[in-house]
C-alpha cells in the first residue's frame, strides 16, 4: 500500500532538507552494509548514493530489498523498506554508485536513542577540560575503556577518575580503521554513572555519556567505522558458528 498523499508530503521533505545520512543492510544478507545520502528524488523513484567499501562494491542487485535508516537534521531516526530499482555502478572510488530506490509504502519516526550500537574495545582518554591548544594536558587525562558506542555517545569503563552525572568532560578518540580513520577531541556529556562488579572493593566505574556539538564529518567518520566493525563482529559471529557446527 503506498503512502497517502500527506505522508507522501512529509516523506519528501525528509528528503529534500532533513535527512543526512542513512544506514542501509540488505534484507537476508547480514554483512552487506553501508552508508548513503539521497542523490536525487522524484515522483516515480528515489537515487541514492552507494559508496565502495574497502574498495569493493557493496553486493547489492536489482531486486534486493533495503532496511534503511534514515538520521534526520534535529537527530530523530525515520525507519523504512524499499527495492531497488536500478544500479549505476561508477567505474571509480572517487564517485559513489548511484541506487535507483523505490517509494516506500510506509515508515516510522524513531528517537536517536535506536540507532546503532555495536560493543567495542577502545582506548581512550579524557579530561573536564581543555588547554588553550583544544587539547588535553598529560598530567590532567585519566584512561579508560570505550567498550560500546553509537552515534549519539558510548559507555566508557575507568579505574580513574569519574566525571559526574550531568557534567561535560572532553575525549580524545583515536578510530583507525583503514577507510575510516580519526583522531579528534570531543565534547561530551555524562548521563549516567555505574559501579562495575560487586563486593567491598570496585575496581572500576562505568559512564554513559552522549556525544555534543559533532561536526557533520566527525560523526559520518563514527558511522562507517560502527558499520565497518559491524561487518566484522557478524563474520566472526558466523565463521564460529559454522565451526562449532563441525
Amino acid at each position: 500500500m503506498a503512502l497517502d498523499e500527506k505522508k507522501r508530503d512529509i516523506f519528501r521533505d525528509f528528503l529534500d532538507t532533513k535527512i543526512e545520512v542513512m544506514k542501509i543492510k540488505v534484507v537476508g544478507k547480514d554483512d552487506v552494509l553501508f552508508t548513503s545520502k539521497v542523490h536525487y528524488v522524484e515522483d516515480s523513484k528515489i537515487e541514492i548514493t552507494m559508496n565502495r567499501v574497502k574498495g569493493v562494491i557493496p553486493n547489492v542487485y536489482k531486486k534486493d530489498k533495503l532496511d534503511i535508516i534514515a538520521t534526520l537534521n534535529n537527530g530523530q531516526n525515520v525507519l523504512f523498506y524499499s527495492k531497488v530499482l536500478q544500479i549505476e555502478i561508477s567505474d571509480t572510488s572517487k564517485t559513489p554508485s548511484i541506487l535507483s530506490i523505490t517509494w516506500p509504502d510506509n515508515y516510522v519516526k524513531k528517537q536517536m536513542r535506536q540507532d546503532v550500537r555495536i560493543n567495542s574495545t577502545v582506548k581512550v582518554y579524557y579530561a573536564e577540560e581543555i588547554n588553550e591548544d583544544k587539547k588535553i594536558d598529560e598530567d590532567k587525562q585519566s584512561v579508560g575503556y570505550l567498550v560500546d558506542i553509537s552515534r549519539g555517545g558510548g559507555f566508557l569503563i575507568t579505574s580513574e577518575k569519574v566525571i559526574f552525572k550531568g557534567k561535560n568532560f572532553h575525549l580524545y578518540l583515536y578510530l583507525n580503521e583503514e577507510e575510516h580513520q580519526l583522531e579528534t577531541i570531543v565534547p561530551c556529556e555524562v548521563v549516567v554513572v555505574k559501579k562495575i562488579g560487586s563486593g567491598k572493593e570496585i575496581k572500576y566505574q562505568g559512564m554513559a555519556f552522549c556525544f555534543k556539538n559533532l561536526s557533520k564529518k566527525t560523526e559520518e567518520t563514527i558511522i562507517n567505522w560502527i558499520f565497518t566493525q559491524q561487518r566484522k563482529q557478524l563474520a566472526s559471529r558466523r565463521k564460529n558458528s559454522r565451526q562449532n557446527e563441525k
